[in-house]
């Protein structure tokens, strides 16, 4: 790794980005040129580091490596350049913690070559139209035969029973799903899709694994597709959240110097990554955070090998995704935590604990709505428990509970407080399960409580935003 300095002059920024990632020169002067499009260019920046990092892991990952055609880094330039402003105009983001959007690399027949296309995904699509002004809350849910269910039209929410943790098979065959959308002032659009404009949907899907996978989600996401369209039939109001611009920090490098000293001292020879971090702290929006942020990443590297093995980008990735959401790498202050994933290559993947997601929520960084959320409440729900419900608000209450033995886990519930509006989402012990089969580790067998409070955590944050 060869970074020189971190200053902001676009043939330097060049320089390192070389140094990071296995791009052509021609690919990644075009991604840097994009910066522009976004109304703050640093931020830009930030965005398109993301994007690259995403977009080179898939790439040295790929069949063939980064030879493969079919690699994202091998796109052609212009479908690069077309779909890089339209990440800029839908304001998707392919950052670790919150990634709104994703592309697709095909081969065009008429021009014979590998085409990259960005689309937001489901939660990015419901997240732009909540900074449009044009809804505040969006809710999905699957009819199935069993329910009580009665359609109330496309202005009042239907009235809709059924028990809202028991697993998809004993609610019976699924006809329908619908997805209710409540605009700021109130008004309530629903949108219903039948049986068969759902087995259409999956037909037409790229992938069937993913509805093998996740069936009840993936019907949902369909829903939330066919409703799209019916929000935009309202002029927008964008939501004005103000954002100071961000500005660039310099000698960076000069601010953990001192820190590197020390380690040296120790027998800990970090210097080959001080270019990298000293990269990242750029994008702080101050020296004190940007030292302590960039100190707590080399303790890190220091103390663990096989960190220092991972891909540079990937490195300084979960710096720039820290600085982004204002939250730390220390393991003290439990808001972060990373793992390495081994697959071909080594990359450094970094995510946010209970405590990360519920600061993000309460700073409003990423509000898509007037009103911040003020509190969260998320509790598990066992077979023995005796709950309750509110009727006016569907807020589970758990009233009585054996300590020593609650019995099997049926799911959990978190209720979101924006002022004096609640929102209830539930996940159940199905879904819950199919997130654990896809884990890695030992801890959803050493930790089996924490591990599914963790769980619905993580169902529900992109929500709670």
């Amino acid at each position: 790794m060869s970074v020189q300095s971190t200053q902001s002059q676009a043939s330097t920024e060049l320089e390192i980005w070389k140094a990071f990632f296995p791009a052509t020169e021609v690919y990644i002067r075009t991604v840097l040129d994009c910066a522009r499009y976004w109304v703050d260019e640093n931020v830009g920046l930030r965005e398109l580091f993301f994007f690259m990092s995403v977009a080179t892991a898939d790439s040295l990952r790929a069949e063939k490596g980064i030879n493969d055609p079919r690699a994202p880094l091998n796109a052609d330039l212009n479908s690069v350049r077309e779909s890089l402003y339209a990440l800029a105009n839908i304001q998707g983001t392919f950052d670790p913690f919150l990634p709104t959007a994703y592309y697709k690399v095909r081969f065009d027949t008429k021009s014979g070559r590998y085409l990259m296309k960005i689309c937001l995904n489901y939660k990015g699509r419901v997240h732009l139209a909540k900074l449009n002004g044009l809804v505040k809350c969006v809710t999905p849910a699957l009819v199935c035969k069993k329910d009580k269910f009665t359609y109330n039209g496309k202005r009042m929410a239907p009235d809709h029973t059924y028990p809202q943790l028991a697993p998809l098979s004993e609610r019976g065959d699924v006809i329908g799903a619908y997805c209710v959308a409540t605009r700021p002032d109130g008004e309530v659009i629903v949108t219903f899709v039948n049986q068969n404009e759902l087995e259409q949907l999956k037909s037409m899907a790229e992938s069937q694994e993913f509805h093998q996978q996740w069936p009840a989600k993936m019907l949902m996401k369909s829903a939330i597709n066919q409703a799209e369209r019916e929000w935009y039939t309202k002029e927008m109001a964008p939501v004005n959240i103000e954002h100071e611009p961000l500005l660039r920090l310099r000698g960076t490098k000069a601010l953990i110097e001192p820190f590197m000293e020390l380690l040296n001292e120790q027998g800990k020879a970090m210097d080959k990554f001080a270019k990298i971090v000293a990269y990242a702290m750029t994008f702080f929006p101050d020296t004190h955070s940007a030292r302590e942020e960039g100190e707590n990443l080399l303790m890190m590297l220091a103390s663990n090998s096989a960190m220092q093995k991972c891909k540079s980008f990937s490195i300084a990735r979960a710096l720039l995704v820290a600085s982004k959401y204002r939250v730390s790498l220390s393991k003290t202050k439990e808001q972060t935590y990373t793992t390495i994933l081994k697959s071909g290559v080594h990359t450094l993947e970094i995510d946010l604990m209970y405590q990360g997601m519920r600061d993000i929520a309460f700073s409003g960084i990423t509000n898509t709505s007037r009103e911040k959320v003020t509190k969260l409440q998320a509790e598990l729900i066992y077979s023995k428990d005796r709950v309750l419900f509110d009727p006016s608000t569907n807020i589970p209450h758990v009233m009585e509970q054996d300590l020593q033995d609650r019995g099997d886990l049926l799911g959990g519930f978190v209720v979101i407080t924006r002022s004096e509006e609640q929102e209830v989402i539930f996940v159940s012990a199905e879904t819950m399960a199919k997130v654990a089969d896809c884990s890695k580790g030992n801890v959803k067998s050493t930790w089996p409580k924490q591990y599914a409070r963790k769980t619905l955590l993580r169902q529900t944050f992109s929500s709670w935003l």
